[in-house]
């Protein structure tokens, strides 16, 4: 073998080591899609919290159920292209609800915003119209139950 040849060699097994420690650092491409479509999820589910505050309902009043004009226009989950399930539970309270695919602990990437933690499955979110502060959020990781987390 020439010296040629061997420096190739070894070139190629440096990418090739340096490919699978990425990997194993960050995961597999799928994986990291994955986290990015959950991370889609909570920001839609923040934009729908927004919009509901900013629809012109004053602070304390009634939530009652969104318009329809208003609700057509909300994001939809970016993987299944289903819309955000969304519950009125009193006249200010009400639920968005989403299905994740990980809990929020496994994403090691980033973390997310404060109060919008979630397991894997269908997760709830209490809100309130008036922007009260809520419960600390609860945790689950069922993949077949229904986690809920009041914020």
């Amino acid at each position: 073998m020439t010296g040629e040849r061997i420096a190739g060699i070894g070139a190629f097994a440096v990418v090739v080591a340096g490919v699978a420690i990425g990997f194993a650092a960050i995961g597999p491409p799928q994986h990291m899609r994955t986290i990015e479509l959950d991370h889609r999820r909570v920001e839609n589910l923040q934009s729908i919290e927004r919009s509901i505050h900013d629809a012109g309902v004053p602070r304390g009043s009634a939530v009652a159920t969104a318009p329809p004009r208003s609700r057509a226009s909300w994001p939809r989950d970016p993987a299944t292209g289903q819309p955000y399930e969304y519950h009125r539970d009193s006249a200010t309270r009400y639920r968005l609800c989403a299905v994740f695919a990980l809990p929020s602990d496994t994403d090691s990437v980033t973390s997310f915003a404060a109060g919008w933690r979630h397991g894997a499955g269908r997760t709830c979110y209490r809100l309130d119209s008036r922007g009260e502060a809520q419960d600390p959020p609860e945790t689950g990781t069922s993949t077949t139950a229904t986690t809920t987390v009041t914020r």
